[in-house]
C-alpha cells in the first residue's frame, strides 16, 4: 500500500504547526558539583501552542519547567 498524501516535517513547519518548547527534566547529578537537570529543546507538530505543551507534557511527565513560544517556527528562519 502506498499513501495518497504524505505530510512531512517541512509540510507542517510551512503550515505553522510546529511549535518550539523549552523543557528541564531532573536527572541524576554524577557528582556533588554536577547539575540536576537537563535543558531541553523540542520541536513538536500540533495545531497551537497548547496542545504543544500537552504533548510534551505527556512526553515527559516529570519535568520540571516547560515553556512555549508564542509564535510557531517559521521556514523562514
Amino acid at each position: 500500500m502506498s499513501a495518497d498524501l504524505h505530510c512531512d516535517f517541512e509540510y507542517h513547519l510551512r503550515k505553522g504547526n510546529v511549535w518550539r518548547v523549552e523543557v528541564e527534566i531532573p536527572i541524576e547529578p554524577a557528582g556533588p558539583d554536577d547539575v540536576n537537570f537537563l535543558q531541553l529543546s523540542v520541536d513538536v507538530v500540533a495545531t497551537s501552542s497548547n496542545l504543544a505543551q500537552y504533548i510534551v507534557s505527556e512526553l515527559y511527565p516529570d519535568c520540571l519547567f516547560v515553556c512555549v513560544r508564542d509564535e510557531p517556527l517559521s521556514a523562514e528562519g
